[in-house]
């Protein structure tokens, strides 16, 4: 009896503990999600202003740097309104082109590829999907600046230094492969790199860790698929996401 008490406390504390920590990894997403909240309102206004202010110098004077940073700067906005309307839980679901949506991730990523001497390749038939477009660019810009910051520090020539991104359809199912060959995952962190807060970029003071988690969570919740990643010294690192198409759900209320 007093071995069978003695486990039961043991397990209520082993339990207690649990509680303890998944209620402050539930804090740190409720304390991140309101300054994420703060930081979008105090982002948009300058935003707009920017790209009135681009808008008039393009009318009186067109500059194709003018122009190239028009275009981030309105997918900036769209990135900003996009997550405003998320954090309110009215997400848009439509029909939209996948090359369409991964040529705006790499206007984005593109100076960040230059930047770092990477070499992104697109390959991607006319395949189209249902679902969020906005959470879609979320998931596919974090897989690509991922595997573009993978080569930071192992000064390679840039014709070693490929990300490819890969698009296909099999059946219902749209399969976007992300993969480079640069400092790769060790087995021991591979289990780890979708959970909350968990970056292989910590040493660099980069990563927060949570951008992989909300990719899984995007292609899970909101594609009704899957996430998942392999890495050796061959075959690179490879992320590939699965993704179906969403239905419009349809309004029930009288």
């Amino acid at each position: 009896a007093r071995a069978s008490e003695t486990a039961l406390k043991n397990e209520r504390d082993s339990l207690e503990q649990i509680v303890v920590e998944r209620t402050l990894e539930l804090q740190r997403f409720a304390d991140f999600g309101r300054l994420n909240a703060g930081l979008l309102h105090d982002l948009a206004n300058p935003l707009t202003t920017a790209a009135l202010s681009l808008q008039l110098l393009n009318n009186r004077q067109r500059s194709q740097l003018a122009l190239e940073a028009s275009r981030n700067i309105t997918c900036l906005t769209r990135y900003v309104t996009a997550a405003q309307r998320q954090l309110q839980q009215e997400g848009q679901i439509r029909r939209f082109t996948v090359g369409a949506e991964l040529k705006q991730v790499m206007s984005i990523l593109s100076h960040r590829a230059k930047t770092a001497h990477v070499l992104v390749t697109v390959d991607t038939h006319r395949v189209r999907l249902n679902g969020d477009p906005v959470k879609f660019n979320h998931l596919a810009t974090n897989l690509i600046a991922n595997a573009i910051d993978a080569y930071a520090g192992l000064d390679l020539p840039p014709s070693q230094a490929n990300v490819t991104v890969r698009v296909e359809k099999v059946a219902d199912t749209v399969i976007l492969c992300v993969t480079d060959h640069g400092s790769g995952i060790a087995s021991s962190a591979l289990e780890h790199v979708f959970e909350p807060f968990f970056s292989t970029k910590a040493t660099s003071g980069r990563g927060t860790g949570l951008g992989l988690s909300i990719v899984k969570r995007i292609a899970e919740e909101d594609f009704s698929g899957s996430l998942e990643v392999t890495s050796s010294a061959a075959a690179g690192t490879i992320f590939t996401a699965r993704l179906h198409s969403i239905r419009k759900k349809q309004d029930t209320t009288n």
